[in-house]
């Protein structure tokens, strides 16, 4: 009798187990559905690719009954004819390489209800030029905007700390970017090559800047930074081949206090002024947005991959 008992409850729990992976494997098959190709994680849609061939894009909410959470990796990859997208406010992350290659499209709002913007998921949108970036964002991943060589102007969202490396590496045409107050850290390479920089005001939180951060901005003249700073790493100002001067907010046995490494001439060679006073017209720091300003920005709203990759490594 035991033993039969065993054996009822060894096959249940074999059943369970199937049923299990059977289940797991739903979740993970990839679904079709008019233009989208999508999965169910979760219980919500991540959209896998998109197969259509519209020109103008609004991304569904809803799929089969399955709200849209996520952008999957790569899911609008290469797509160069697409000139507009829409993103709906039930999206929550945009994956790696979501819309690189995207080289006609002009412009990107981005809801506030994403949280997260993952590594190269603008890369090479060689045309797009207006950016509204959701404010629910905390940092900003590598490599995200890199080689999107229209973008003339962006604002940073207040919460964000961190730059990652290369965010916005080869970025040749930008020429003010507004940053929020509480930035902490200026990646690698984060501005490398901006070749159409002329001034940058560094956040007064920012306690360290990456290696190569602003080499090969060869357009920069002036730089304000700030008393927190505790390092600049090698290279960060590589190239910087008419850099003048130097702002800084503290004193000058606080500037000699600070770590600069090798290869940084171009900042050594510059004018230091020290005890600096900016007027309050110079500061490009981001304050919460008003409405009107939202309102404004919903209104304005052939390389190989693998060469960025290489470049954003040592």
């Amino acid at each position: 009798m035991k033993k039969r008992t065993l054996a009822i409850i060894l096959a249940a729990l074999t059943a369970l187990s199937a049923l299990a992976i059977v289940t797991v494997g739903a979740d993970d098959e990839v679904k079709e559905s008019g233009d989208w190709r999508y999965k169910v994680i979760d219980g919500t849609a991540l959209i896998s690719e998109y197969i259509g061939s519209a020109t103008e894009v609004e991304i569904p909410s809803e799929i089969d009954g399955y709200t849209v959470t996520v952008i999957g990796t790569a899911a609008f990859s290469e797509c160069r004819e697409l000139v507009s997208v829409t993103i709906p406010d039930t999206v929550t992350t945009i994956n790696n390489r979501a819309f690189d290659g995207c080289s006609s499209l002009p412009s990107i709002y981005i809801p506030d209800s994403v949280t997260n913007i993952e590594q190269d998921a603008f890369y090479l949108c060689t045309s797009l030029k207006d950016v509204r970036l959701s404010e629910s964002l905390r940092d900003i991943r590598p490599s995200v905007f890199a080689k999107c060589t229209s973008l003339e102007t962006i604002t940073i969202p207040e919460n964000v700390t961190g730059l990652a490396e290369g965010a916005f590496f080869y970025c040749i045409s930008l020429k003010e970017i507004k940053l929020p107050k509480q930035l902490e850290t200026i990646g690698r390479r984060a501005f490398q090559f901006c070749t159409s920089l002329t001034s940058f005001v560094v956040p007064s939180e920012v306690y360290d800047i990456g290696i190569d951060a602003f080499s090969g901005c060869k357009s920069l003249t002036e730089i304000t930074l700030q008393k927190k700073l505790r390092t600049i790493d090698q290279r960060a100002f590589d190239g910087c081949e008419v850099l003048s001067t130097v702002y800084y907010i503290g004193s000058d046995e606080e500037w000699k206090s600070i770590k600069i490494l090798n290869d940084n001439e171009p900042l050594l060679a510059a004018d230091i002024v020290c005890d600096y006073k900016p007027a309050e017209e110079e500061v490009t720091f981001v304050e919460e947005q008003t409405e009107a300003a939202v309102g404004n920005d919903e209104a304005g709203s052939g390389e190989a991959k693998n060469d960025a990759s290489a470049e954003n490594t040592d």
